[in-house]
């Protein structure tokens, strides 16, 4: 019986192994009926994302949607979008997903980090800036749920930052280097917003921080180039810059 395979699958899956959980399920698959099909692609597709399998979860969980809604479902299937990098996919589905359940936080996570994706590959700026400020919206919300998590902090200073509410994300990336002062991205990230702020000093001194932190990241160069630029500090920014 298919809800033998089901059950143990469940446990398996509770027990995190999951590859065991995969093998039982594949197992099962002739077993299926119009009654089982949702557990099936439900728990399958979890199994997957759990995996990292993502263009199978993909699979097995838009035909579980397409079989019943449900927030658990929407929440898995926008972050396999998400980490196959289809942001365009991934935010309508983590939208749904907000508004059955407004309170979990994975999937205002990946909501936030989707809509701040997808507004970074429009041309079009109108789109741009609704993408941002929606993009603000929901990054906040998730730092209200989770206040003293720096990636939650940091999430709004970025999407604050592309909808070029300049004040926020200077004021949230230096809390984001106060919970976590090895952060690297953050560094960039205060670098950038200086540099927008025409603060060329201070993002001269924070790009500084970020190439100590992680010298293969080549943003903090590209920041370091520009402020020492802007200063007139050419033969250095040279440097820099082929650096």
């Amino acid at each position: 019986k298919f809800n033998y395979y089901h059950a143990l699958a469940s446990v398996q899956r509770a027990k995190k192994a999951n590859r065991e959980a995969l093998k039982v399920l594949n197992d099962a698959e002739g077993l299926l009926d119009d009654t089982s099909k949702f557990a099936f692609y439900a728990v399958r597709g979890f199994v997957n994302a759990d995996l990292e399998k993502w263009s199978d979860a993909v699979d097995d969980l838009e035909k579980a949607r397409a079989l019943k809604q449900s927030a658990a479902i929407l929440e898995y299937l926008g972050k396999a979008y998400y980490r196959l990098g289809y942001a365009d996919k991934a935010v309508p589905v983590l939208r749904e997903a907000t508004k059955l359940n407004p309170n979990n936080a994975n999937s205002q996570l990946f909501l936030a980090d989707s809509l701040i994706n997808l507004a970074r590959e429009t041309t079009d700026s109108a789109k741009k800036k609704s993408l941002f400020n929606e993009a603000l919206q929901v990054a906040t919300k998730y730092r209200n749920l989770k206040p003293d998590d720096y990636y939650a902090v940091n999430l709004v200073g970025k999407a604050a930052l592309g909808a070029q509410a300049f004040k926020e994300p200077e004021q949230a990336f230096t809390r984001v280097l106060v919970l976590n002062p090895d952060y690297c991205y953050a560094m960039v990230n205060l670098s950038k917003t200086y540099i927008a702020g025409e603060k060329w000093a201070a993002a001269e001194k924070i790009s500084r921080k970020a190439i100590q932190c992680a010298p293969r990241l080549n943003a903090g160069y590209e920041s370091l180039g520009y402020s020492l630029q802007k200063q007139k500090k050419l033969e250095e920014a040279l440097e820099v810059y082929k650096r």
